[in-house]
């Protein structure tokens, strides 16, 4: 989280919270994925279940890079990007599980 909001903050964009309800998707969904391919999936359950938020992205990484290298490499992907740099999200939860691969993280960002 650290890392995402320092880019957000060199953006002149506010500093997202701590959201436990993205986080717990994340940790989810990062064991979903865990020897599968990284799909990004529909969020409408996130939305859901972290209401009030109506709006949900998600990013995904598996490496073994550590987190400045991490959100390095989402800034320089369009899509990435946009999610790490929207103004619109309000919160924002990390969820990572080890495993023989790497570190597999599913970044959830919240919003309106």
């Amino acid at each position: 989280m650290d890392e995402t909001n320092r880019a957000r903050e060199a953006e002149g964009l506010d500093p997202l919270p701590l959201s436990e309800c993205a986080a717990r998707a994340g940790r989810h969904r990062a064991a979903e994925l865990v020897g599968q391919a990284l799909e990004h999936a529909p969020l409408k359950d996130v939305i859901a279940d972290c209401a009030p938020h109506g709006r949900a992205a998600e990013n995904l990484v598996d490496s073994e890079a550590a987190p400045a290298a991490v959100v390095e490499a989402w800034l320089d992907s369009p899509g990435h990007r946009s999610n790490v740099l929207a103004p619109d999200m309000t919160a924002m939860g990390i969820g990572c599980v080890e495993h023989t691969g790497g570190m597999l993280c599913s970044q959830i960002f919240v919003g309106p």
